[in-house]
Order: structure tokens, then sequence, then C-alpha cells
């Protein structure tokens, strides 16, 4: 099948507009290795590229400021292990980040801290006004809106900051697959640039738990999905919950997220054979590594909530999940769901039918994984894709 760009006539997003670059976040030595490893951007992106580097150029002085701030270490009181939310993407994450993150004692990635990662404690908060007025009004990729306040996952900060990550395959997707590999298995990488990777994923976090001392930090990330060992390795007792879809409507959703993506942020061109490729190919080693690494969790580290039983009851799983973000005022976390249902009624989610090559691309591919999570084979589903 050949990832195009989808438009759904329910939903009022248009077709998905290139707006300012993530990497426009990112500091002059993340832009120079990307470049020398992935060649230059095609002829009409080179603008991007400059955009890019201009921004890093002139945020240096900030940046080195904000370096020395973190060393000075963080306010008494500590850093509480966060709580990630994982699973393939489309799976339903985004809608129970959103959930969980409304209410209680809960700090989390912003717009900001994931366009700026290297400034958004110092320069960030002095610019915030001029800087929330930039961010797009929806997420590109589905209906839902963005504020300055919406969580964001740190997938984005994460490549501006370091190597891997699955995103720069789609900034620079003539090389889409070995990035996916990268990014999320580590394939390719020796020990130095998992160090690297966790040294940024622990740096970032600890930026949001300075701008909010003493709160859990909540963070949603698909690509951290196959990566628990890893994160467990700088939070031992980091918490993971593990959201879980039918496999035929994650199929569908990620190749039209994919397709989105690349259409917004590819700086080259790509070839859709190979996205396509490395997109069904990713999606048995994730679960795969995740079921592994989830053997190994204590029980009191690890939930799970399937999307159909968070799409019929949401309150309901909430309520299940809440004492595991915050034990001591789980109402707290529930009324924050309450006021988020109240603020997406009137979504209009994309719904479409399950055709017979996505039966069997999964049937022939992702069986395994249908049996591990007891959703049946079948040829034909209604997919209600959004969140």
């Amino acid at each position: 099948m050949t990832l195009t760009a989808e438009t759904d006539a329910a939903s009022p997003v248009a077709s998905p507009t290139r707006p300012p670059h993530p990497l426009v976040g990112a500091n002059v030595s993340t832009l120079v290795r990307l470049v020398a490893e992935n060649g230059w951007p095609s002829r009409r992106f080179m603008p991007d590229l400059a955009l890019a580097g201009l921004s890093a150029l002139v945020r240096a002085p900030a940046s080195a400021l904000e370096a020395g701030y973190m060393a000075l270490g963080r306010e008494a009181g500590g850093e509480r292990p966060p709580v990630f939310i994982v699973g393939h993407w489309r799976s339903g994450t985004t809608h129970l980040f959103n959930l969980l993150s409304g209410g209680g004692d809960v700090a989390y990635a912003t717009p900001v801290s994931v366009g700026l990662p290297w400034d958004f404690v110092l320069l960030g908060r002095a610019l915030a006004p001029l800087l929330n007025r930039a961010i797009p009004a929806g997420r590109g990729i589905d209906a839902m809106a963005v504020t300055p306040e919406s969580p964001q996952e740190d997938e984005l900060a994460l490549a501006s900051m370091t190597r891997p990550s699955y995103y720069h395959g789609i900034y620079f997707p003539r090389h889409f697959a070995r990035h996916m590999a990268a990014g999320l298995f580590f394939d390719g990488c020796d020990a130095r640039a998992r160090a690297r990777w966790q040294k940024a994923l622990h740096g970032f976090t600890e930026k949001i738990a300075r701008r909010h001392p003493g709160r859990q930090i909540l963070v949603k990330n698909p690509a951290h999905s196959a990566k628990i060992d890893a994160i467990r390795e700088i939070w031992p007792e980091a918490r993971f919950i593990h959201v879980v879809r039918d496999p035929h409507a994650v199929l569908v959703s990620t190749r039209r997220m994919f397709a989105d993506l690349l259409d917004m942020l590819a700086l080259q061109d790509h070839d859709p054979a190979e996205v396509e490729r490395a997109i069904v190919a990713a999606y048995p080693r994730m679960m795969d590594k995740l079921a592994a690494d989830a053997e190994s969790l204590p029980e009191e580290c690890f939930a799970e909530v399937r999307f159909e039983d968070l799409e019929q009851d949401p309150l309901a799983e909430v309520a299940r999940l809440a004492p595991f973000i915050d034990p001591h005022r789980p109402e707290d976390i529930l009324r924050g769901a309450e006021r988020h249902m109240a603020q997406v009624a009137g979504y209009e989610k994309r719904t479409r039918a399950i055709d017979p090559e996505v039966a069997a691309t999964v049937g022939a591919h992702w069986a395994a994984q249908l049996e591990r999570w007891n959703y049946p084979r079948r040829d034909k589903i209604a997919s209600n894709e959004g969140f």
C-alpha cells in the first residue's frame, strides 16, 4: 500500500500544511551531525534548515546560560520517578495522557518545552507570551486542539537534543528505516549513543521538574515502548501504563499519521514503500519488547488499559488508574479527566472501515500480537480513529 496524506470530511482539520520546522529548537551540534549523517535537505526545503541554523546561533548564549542554571542543582525535594504512558502510535496514548494530566499534582511537557528544549526554563519563560501566540491551533495529524498548556510527548524535544530519534527519519526520510530502527530499538547504536540518549531524556525531564518542583512528572511517548529497560537504568522505580488497541485500527491510523508527518516535516523526498515496510516491521518488535520488559517490572510499576475500554467508559478507567499517578489525591485526577471530557465533547472521530488489504497485512505480520492482546482476526471492522 502507498502512503498518502488523507483527509476526512468529518474532520475540521484540513490537509496538513508546513509549520515552522521543529529543528528551529535544536542546537548547532545536533544540526551539524544530522546533516553530516543524512545529507542536505532537498533544495526547496533549504530555507527550513537555514532558519533552524540561525535560531540555534541566536539562542546559543541563552542555551549556555540555561545549562549553567541547571547545573546549580534543583530545589530541595528531589526528583520523583516519572510515570510513562507507552503503547504503539495511534493506540490511544494521547487520549489517556490528556485524561490523566488535567488534575492533581502532575507536570508534563508543553508545546514551548518541546519546541525549545535547550531554552524553555529561562528564555522560554521570558518569551512565553510571544511563543504561545505562535503555537499551531491543532496537531495536524488529527482534529485535537493545541493550547499553551496542552500535554506533549517528549520525542520532538529529544530529536532536537540528541540522536537517535525516529523523528530524524521523518526529517531526513532518505534514511527513514535506519532512523526508525535506531530511534526505537537502538539498532546500530553503541553504548555511548545509548548513554547520550539517556542523558538527554533525563536532562529534559529534570527541566520539567525544575519548573514544577515536587510534582509527579507524566511522560507520554510511543517511542519509549521498546526502551523500558533503558529508562529504568535512569529511574529504577519508574512506572509505566501501556495502552493497547486493536492492531487493525492501529495500522490504518499509523499509516495516515506518518503520511501527514512526512507532508509537514520532511526535508527530503522519500520512498513510500520504505516507509510502509518500516511501519509494518516496527509494530511486532515494539510490542514484543514492551511485553518482555513488562514481565520484569514489579506489579506496582506496570498497568495496562485497552483503548476500547477507555473509549467506552473513560472515567471508569481513569478512576482505576488515578492512584497509579497520585495515590494521595486520586480524586483530583478524576476531576481533571471530567473537565477534559467536557472540553472535547464536540470532537468528531474519524471512522472508516478496515479493508481486506489491512486485514491481510495484520494477519500476515501481526498475528502474534492479535493473539497476545486477544483481538480477533477479521476481514472488516470499524476503526474509530481519534484522540
